[in-house]
């Protein structure tokens, strides 16, 4: 059955437990599935329950306000506030989603106020630098740098790349970093405990470190389309084409 037909088996979400409207609202921001209404709905709901709620349940709902706002910054404010009264989460995922969620209220909503305690801080900064670090011996991230460090320009490819991985890219770390070109890979594995959408959005709204860009360029690499590509040379192309594309978005929005 497709999320759709999933959702419409739910015939009341008000009647829904805090908890599971939190796993319903997570769900719809993941897959950007459901009509608005429901979604602001079950968003209502879980506001209205902030003092109730876990904050592992917290932090995946300031995920899913941030990555699929409802029209203002006073629901993502709140449930931030009500997670960062607890202490932080010791569990992977919800870190994570909180660490792009405040990432939301700096980069989106900077006149917003809401204090990030100092322990909550630190352990956000953390996860984000372990979760790449697991990355470093993947099999899939060392056969994309392998192909990344054969590139040299070509009267196809007239660029010359130097991609690093597990790079500061202004308020993320992202998997590969090409510094010079300001261009960001990210390769959306299995695994992942968070979809690449929203930090692609951060990484657009961001001046890129060395100053000589007005913004990131991003793209996303897709796992299964990836595992389809068997032949090196084919890899290549495609990651070629991904960032000819990538090039030229930049030449066309600054000149």
């Amino acid at each position: 059955a497709s999320f759709e037909e999933l959702l419409a088996g739910i015939t009341d979400v008000s009647a829904l437990k805090p908890a599971s409207s939190v796993a319903l609202l997570l769900t719809m921001a993941w897959v950007d599935g459901g009509d608005a209404a429901t979604y602001e709905k079950v968003a209502a709901q879980v506001v209205a329950a902030t003092q109730s709620l876990h904050v592992g349940h917290l932090c995946d709902a300031a995920w899913a306000l941030a990555a699929r706002p409802i029209g203002s910054s006073s629901e993502l404010a709140a449930v931030c506030s009500a997670a960062f009264e607890q202490k932080p989460s010791q569990q992977r995922a919800p870190l994570l989603r909180m660490s792009e969620a405040v990432a939301a209220l700096e980069l989106e909503y900077p006149d917003v106020e809401v204090s990030l305690p100092g322990p909550w801080r630190t352990i956000l900064e953390d996860v984000q630098r372990m979760d790449q670090d697991r990355l470093e011996t993947a099999g899939m991230h060392r056969a994309i740098l392998d192909s990344l460090d054969r590139f040299t320009p070509s009267p196809s490819f007239p660029y010359e790349i130097q991609f690093t991985r597990n790079a500061v890219a202004g308020r993320y770390r992202v998997e590969f970093l090409d510094e010079k070109n300001g261009l960001c890979l990210e390769v959306d594995t299995l695994n992942r405990v968070v979809p690449p959408h929203m930090k692609v959005r951060h990484l657009k709204l961001q001046t890129a470190t060395n100053q000589k860009f007005k913004y990131y360029y991003p793209a996303v690499i897709n796992y299964w389309n990836w595992r389809r590509i068997r032949d090196p040379e084919d890899q290549e192309l495609t990651i070629k084409r991904m960032l000819k594309e990538l090039m030229t978005e930049r030449e066309q929005a600054e000149g």
